[in-house]
């Protein structure tokens, strides 16, 4: 008999503990616990996309921010590319006026070594060369400034870079001025040699030249300045 309940005890344990176990598992308090963690685990989530749209409004007022400033470095850059195509047709005029002042004078010599064979044009010939030759080295120079505005308009350093246009253009005025005094001698070499051959002294053209040295700006709107007009006011002769 004792061994019968002892063993409707045991059996009793047996199904009790694990059943009181599985009852501890669900305590009010551990249920609490979890929905503490999962109302945490919402509130971090909705942290978290929070971040994410603060940061796409961000990034959004920086890309804006960006296109602004991009579109006021665009106009500054067509400012000076208009400015220097403004320069660039001045110098490129002048170019072009000494260039026909060139061909009156070798027409001109051509017509005086043909009436007298015996007289000597070689210095006057020679100084109308090394102007053909300076005036060729311009055209260099103007084309070479071209493609230096465009390097320094993308250039990260523009004002390190304008300093080679600067001094492009410097080089090109200093170039017209000397080609201006050049052949404003040569015009008096020939009146000389009609006046020597005992002809009368007729009127030749003297060209005429105002060359303003002028700034490329680099951030400021450009206001043209610059006159470069070697000209010539013909009277007659060449």
């Amino acid at each position: 008999m004792r061994k019968v309940i002892l063993l409707i005890f045991f059996l009793f344990i047996a199904a009790f503990v694990p059943v009181y176990s599985f009852a501890q598992t669900l305590t009010p308090s551990s249920v609490g616990q979890q929905k503490r963690l999962e109302v945490q685990e919402k509130l971090e989530e909705k942290k978290a996309q929070r971040e994410v749209k603060l940061e796409e409004r961000q990034l959004i007022r920086e890309e804006k921010r960006a296109t602004r400033e991009a579109r006021l470095s665009e106009k500054r850059i067509e400012r000076i590319r208009h400015f220097w195509q403004l320069l660039r047709r001045r110098l490129l005029a002048a170019v072009e006026r000494l260039e026909r002042l060139i061909g009156r004078i070798e027409s001109r010599l051509a017509i005086i070594g043909g009436a007298n064979e015996d007289l000597v044009l070689d210095d006057v010939l020679i100084q109308v060369a090394d102007a053909k030759e300076m005036l060729a080295g311009v055209i260099t120079n103007i084309e070479a400034a071209d493609v230096e505005v465009e390097t320094a308009l993308a250039s990260q350093e523009p004002k390190m870079a304008f300093e080679i246009v600067r001094s492009l253009v410097k080089e090109i005025k200093t170039d017209l001025m000397a080609i201006h005094r050049i052949l404003v001698h040569v015009i008096g070499d020939i009146k000389g040699l009609r006046v020597g051959q005992g002809g009368a002294a007729e009127e030749i053209p003297t060209p005429t030249s105002a060359v303003t040295p002028t700034e490329i700006p680099i951030t400021e709107t450009p206001t043209p300045t610059v006159e470069v007009t070697p000209t010539v006011e013909p009277t007659g002769g060449v």
